[in-house]
């Protein structure tokens, strides 16, 4: 409901003054009657939490109760809804309100459609936009849909460890640190991803091409043979830290770049060079 008022004076004048004197005044007031939507409740929460055994999506549903106010019982709220994606309803996008009417929508929550694992809140906006051309209604009205998503979810640090130089066929070793930043218990394993093959022993290059001799090759040295992790594999409860221990063995005078993932159930993994 809005109010407008306007005034209009009247006035008239002598033509050798040039005072002039209200005759009357006119005041006009009004009332434009604008339906508006009520909507309850303004947030939308859709919490999902990962499960071990999920086969399959798991839908998660909230109603919204929308509702129109006006105080002209003859004047209804059209308007359509937009809903973002990866949220989605079967109403009808495009529906009609009397004053007093209410209606429940359901609002349906994906969580398929959101990319990669890592536990975080999304919001978007549900909107619902007026008909201005069967009486409007102003801007449109919003309600907040907020996914929160929980995974099993590891903080590693650092990524990269640097061994330096070391004399040849000793060890060295280095630590990590794991965190859980998840309300989930986070059970994980490392293992290494590459494999060294035909690592040529060291020589003086300058030497071979003298002597035009060939490089003397030995079998495949996996990367496990020259780096271990312990603990291997663990589980870790919400905000349980633990530290992790890497050895390098010297074995090769030119050791190859290594790396390993540490792979948690329920996300991608993690790399560590």
């Amino acid at each position: 409901l809005t109010d407008i008022t306007e005034k209009y004076k009247f006035t008239s004048s002598i033509e050798s003054t040039r005072k002039e004197e209200d005759i009357f005044i006119i005041k006009f007031e009004g009332s434009f009657v604008v339906p508006q939507l009520t909507l309850s409740p303004s947030t939308l929460t859709f919490p999902y939490i990962w499960k071990e055994d999920e086969k399959e999506s798991n839908l998660i549903e909230r109603d919204l109760k929308i509702g129109c106010d006006c105080i002209d019982p003859s004047k209804g709220a059209h308007f359509k809804i937009a809903v973002p994606f990866p949220f989605s309803t079967k109403a009808e996008e495009k529906m009609s309100l009397m004053p007093k009417e209410e209606k429940i929508i359901t609002i349906v929550f994906d969580p398929t459609g959101i990319e990669g694992r890592e536990s975080r809140s999304v919001s978007h906006p549900l909107e619902f936009i007026y008909d201005l051309d069967k009486g409007g209604g102003g801007p449109p009205r919003q309600v907040t849909l907020e996914a929160i998503l929980s995974y099993p979810n590891l903080e590693v640090s650092p990524t990269t460890l640097d061994f330096g130089c070391i004399l040849f066929d000793t060890y060295k070793k280095k630590h990590l640190t794991l965190k859980n930043t998840s309300i989930l218990p986070v059970r994980y394993h490392w293992e290494f991803i590459e494999e060294v093959t035909d690592i040529i022993p060291e020589e003086n290059e300058e030497e071979v091409k003298k002597t035009n001799r060939k490089h003397h090759r030995v079998p495949n040295i996996k990367v496990n043979e020259l780096y271990d992790i312990l603990p291997i594999s663990g589980v870790r409860e919400n905000g349980e830290k633990e530290t992790v221990e890497i050895t390098f063995h010297a074995l090769l005078k030119k050791p190859p770049k290594g790396e390993a993932r540490c792979i948690v159930e329920g996300r991608p993994v993690y790399n560590v060079t």
